[in-house]
């Protein structure tokens, strides 16, 4: 018995890295099935705040006690934590990869905010390469805090809208205050946070992160709201309401004595109610030319709602790009249409 147990171990340590490599490879496989099973699955996301909660446990205990003594850690305590790494990869996995539909739905491709899915598809992806994740994240304080606190923030942004109803800009501001409160408790003692210096620097520290946040809510899609279709359009139909001429390059003559129509259908979940604008514009030019806002756009189904905005009039040398982009009042882009016009 002893022999075939050695044996075993004698395997084990043999293919050590290999075995964690496959494992890898399954993992990365299940993330893309909870990327699957959770599209537009927003009922679940109430599972998003258990494993919040989780993730903060678990790093709470790690930081207080695992992280700390001496050099020569005991076999015990190399196993414990072994176990707490592999439990804080499955946390860190399902987390990323059921919020990467959510994000995705709410990217502007080719826009700012793609860089915020990008950075959650990576992490994604991270948590499921085992060797990288044990050795070099978790073992890097400043690695595994940024792991932390973006997961923190990304899920925050998005169960608040769903859980509570609220405005996405209010939960971009909310999620920021919520990230360095938990974020606070990993990395300084309570006695600490709650003295006068620790809540005068903890509430410091939020105004700058919500300063930020407020100078670059761009680049973070509004997500779950999302723009299912956009269209340009000649004309409107009287008795349907439908798009008539569609369109994507038109010419400067055909402008005259005409009216453009910028169709988009956007879908929130039920609970959200948020103000949206049309916003036309010029490719190269910051200043709008032409402003609509759509108050209290709220689905009532996973149709979504139209939302259509026209314009008869253009600046007197209207040739060039054209885009017409649905954000929310907050100033986060929820989709775009662009269009050109030709001499």
């Amino acid at each position: 018995m002893k022999r075939i147990v050695g044996k075993v171990k004698a395997t084990f340590a043999k293919h050590h890295d290999k075995l964690w490599w496959a494992h890898s490879i399954y993992a990365l496989a299940l993330g893309v099935g909870v990327v699957i099973l959770a599209h537009r699955k927003f009922h679940l996301v109430k599972w998003l705040l258990v494993a919040l909660v989780g993730i903060w446990i678990g790093l709470l205990v790690f930081q207080r006690f695992l992280s700390k003594g001496s050099d020569e850690e005991s076999r015990t305590k190399k196993g414990v934590k072994i176990a707490f790494n592999y439990i804080m990869k499955n946390l860190y996995q399902q987390m990323f990869f059921f919020m990467i539909p959510f994000y995705y739905g709410a990217t502007t491709f080719g826009s700012a905010n793609m860089w915020f899915l990008t950075v959650i598809v990576i992490c994604a992806f991270l948590s499921t390469q085992d060797i990288i994740f044990d050795r070099y994240i978790m073992e890097n304080k400043y690695l595994a805090s940024f792991f932390y606190a973006f997961c923190l923030f990304a899920s925050f942004n998005i169960f608040l809208p769903l859980l509570a109803g609220v405005r996405n800009i209010v939960s971009l501001y909310l999620s920021g205050i919520f990230t360095l409160v938990l974020f606070s408790t990993l990395h300084f003692p309570a006695k600490q946070l709650f003295s006068r210096q620790g809540a005068l620097a903890l509430a410091i520290s939020i105004g700058l992160f919500l300063t930020v946040l407020e100078w670059g809510r761009r680049t973070i899609p509004p997500a779950p709201i999302r723009q299912v279709s956009s269209t340009m359009a000649v004309a409107r139909d009287t008795k349907t309401g439908k798009p008539v001429g569609q369109f994507y390059r038109i010419h400067v003559d055909d402008l005259k004595n005409a009216t453009l129509y910028c169709f988009t259908k956007i879908e929130t979940p039920l609970k959200i109610k948020e103000d949206i604008v049309h916003v036309w514009r010029k490719m190269g030019r910051r200043k709008p030319w032409f402003r609509k806002k759509f108050k209290t756009v709220h689905s009532k189904s996973e149709a979504g709602v139209a939302l259509v905005s026209a314009v008869s009039g253009f600046p007197p040398d209207p040739v060039g790009r054209w885009l017409v982009e649905a954000m929310t009042t907050g100033g986060q882009l929820i989709g775009q249409t662009r269009f050109l016009i030709v001499r």
